[in-house]
């Protein structure tokens, strides 16, 4: 009897892990989660021809796009965000995105880019044209606190040249490039020491309220490829981590994607949804008690982080 029970356990999770249709790339029995969120990054759409020796297919991101908020709105899901760089260039670009995006009947919030900001639109008016308050806030949702940052903020494509904030990435990157760096690349960018500051505040509060946190951003800041890892990264990530609260960052920009589990924390790259000309590219993450399963659909591992209490550890 033990050994029908473990075929046709054993046939059940073949099945559920080749998936088919709008099923995951791979999948578990979990039971109910206490809540569910879509995660899609780098749709990057934009009226223009493709360029297949860096990856980058424009016009097919909608139809890709499409297909996501179809699937994030065949489940309950809690809220949807786009981790950032939902167009490639052109303020004009929006124009065909987000009606696609509006489509979504969760709560939908937005992560800036750095092709949000170059070659596309300043702060104003992208603010404006997103609907969105702030380049950087937070909200809570089952219990958990998110804090969505903005890391282009100290950048020479998201500030007018001369500016306090320009000179400042500007001598990071010249410094960079002296070392010899492969962070040192105009598209590179990092969180002011303001936004760091009100980061750290919201993990103080967290830290005493015993919330578990989530952080949202563009660039990563623990990454195998430092070329795509943010400015000052080792200065962000020892706040992010001088905290009990913080649990896990989640990122896009990388359009190979990336996972690094550091200390006790989960630091995820999002694999980008215009690399392929076909494939999709997205993620549906079910939070349990204890522990994060991320669903990945297309390019996108799935994979479960458990969560680390550091109060079970003093």
């Amino acid at each position: 009897m033990l050994k029908i029970y473990s075929l046709v356990s054993g046939l059940l999770m073949f099945f559920l892990i080749s998936g088919c249709g709008d099923e995951p790339a791979a999948y578990s029995v979990q039971g109910e989660p206490e809540f569910s969120i879509g995660v899609v990054a780098d749709v990057q759409y934009a009226d223009r021809d493709d360029i297949p020796k860096y990856n980058s297919y424009y016009r097919p991101s909608l139809g890709k796009l499409t297909e996501c908020v179809e699937t994030f709105n065949r489940r309950d899901l809690e809220f949807a965000i786009q981790l950032g760089d939902l167009v490639d260039i052109h303020l004009e670009s929006y124009d065909k995105v987000l009606p696609i995006w509006e489509k979504i009947r969760c709560d939908k919030y937005h992560v800036i880019g750095n092709h949000d900001l170059s070659d596309t639109a300043d702060y104003d008016t992208l603010l404006n044209r997103l609907s969105m308050d702030s380049n950087y806030y937070d909200f809570k949702r089952g219990g958990w606190r998110f804090i969505v940052i903005d890391t282009n903020e100290i950048s020479v494509f998201s500030q007018p040249e001369g500016s306090e904030k320009y000179e400042l990435a500007r001598s990071i990157l010249d410094n960079l490039k002296e070392q010899g760096s492969p962070k040192a690349v105009p598209w590179n960018a990092t969180v002011s020491d303001e936004q760091l500051d009100w980061v750290d505040a919201l993990l103080s509060e967290a830290d005493n309220a015993g919330e578990p946190v989530v952080i949202f951003g563009h660039h990563p800041y623990v990454s195998r490829q430092e070329s795509l890892t943010a400015l000052n990264n080792d200065k962000v990530v020892q706040v992010f981590e001088s905290h009990p609260s913080f649990k896990a960052y989640i990122c896009g920009h990388d359009h190979d994607g990336g996972y690094v589990y550091q200390n006790g924390r989960h630091y995820l790259t999002l694999n980008g949804l215009m690399s392929t000309p076909d494939t999709n590219a997205y993620a549906i993450m079910d939070f349990y008690p204890g522990r994060i399963v991320v669903n990945g659909f297309g390019r996108v591992d799935s994979r479960e982080m458990n969560i680390t209490d550091f109060a079970d550890n003093e």
